[in-house]
């Protein structure tokens, strides 16, 4: 991948931090601050905001270690290999699951950005486990022995809130409730991706939301409820036709049909490529 869309990415992450200014600016500012550090090694915090005309007391703390939040967060994704990641590799596969599974079955909190991955009965929660640790982090499992609650797996550690930034800010997974009221939309790099990524996704989303309806001699349907818009209802389809068998795949007022040839070819979740 070429540095343009790395640091697209990068800028992408940082500005998932707001306030009063642009979390891409305040990685820059930072940056500069180290850059100029290194050509004046033995010059203090007060000669660095006289001679790059900034307060003081915003960069002192960088000269005694502090870094600002989007640095952190691009430093995760730079650790575990997000921001060079391309379609067909294991990381990169890892997060198309994991956005799946938030689009699907799961959430990416309004003010934390922690992810959620919530796992009902006979969905794949070792696909969530291994997903998250094929993308550098740990998971944990929370409610498992409580029948009266879904299962949820979620990232352990500081870098669940910067995986819940990347699936946002970099792939436009959404943030908050996803209901008739919210906008959601497929995002253009998974209309744009490969086959085998695109399968991957959509079998994801399958699993999780298809309901199987019987068919009777001719097999089992699958019947995606969405309580979305219709505009997603209409690029769902669409994403899921494009994969699927001639006339298999159905949108209608609150639901995606596939038919038994669809359905077939949906039923299958793959794990994450594995490592070369």
């Amino acid at each position: 991948m070429d540095r343009t869309d790395r640091q697209a990415r990068a800028a992408a992450l940082a500005r998932t931090y707001g306030g009063e200014r642009d979390g891409w600016e305040r990685l820059r500012e930072y940056q500069r601050v180290l850059e100029w550090r290194g050509e004046h090694p033995n010059r203090g915090s007060s000669a660095a905001a006289n001679a790059l005309d900034l307060p003081r007391s915003r960069i002192r703390p960088w000269f005694d270690g502090s870094k600002p939040d989007p640095v952190h967060a691009v430093d995760t994704a730079e650790q575990h290999g997000w921001l060079d990641s391309r379609p067909g590799d294991r990381v990169f596969e890892a997060l198309s699951i994991l956005h799946a599974w938030v689009y699907a079955g799961g959430s990416v909190e309004q003010r934390t950005y922690a992810p959620t991955f919530a796992v009902g009965a006979g969905d794949p929660r070792d696909l969530a486990v291994e997903a998250l640790r094929a993308a550098g982090l740990d998971a944990t499992v929370a409610r498992a022995d409580d029948p009266g609650r879904a299962t949820e797996v979620r990232p352990a550690g500081d870098g669940g809130s910067h995986l819940g930034r990347y699936l946002h800010g970099v792939l436009g997974a959404p943030v908050g409730p996803k209901n008739d009221r919210a906008t959601i939309e497929i995002p253009a790099w998974l209309r744009e991706a490969s086959a085998p990524t695109r399968l991957r996704w959509a079998r994801v989303y399958v699993t999780l939301r298809g309901t199987p309806i019987d068919e009777n001699r001719h097999g089992y349907a699958l019947n995606v409820k969405e309580v979305r818009s219709r505009a997603f209802r209409r690029d769902l389809g669409d994403l899921l036709a494009k994969l699927a068998p001639a006339d298999s795949v159905t949108v209608g007022d609150w639901a995606v049909l596939l038919r038994p040839s669809a359905a077939r070819e949906f039923d299958v979740v793959p794990s994450p490529p594995a490592r070369s």
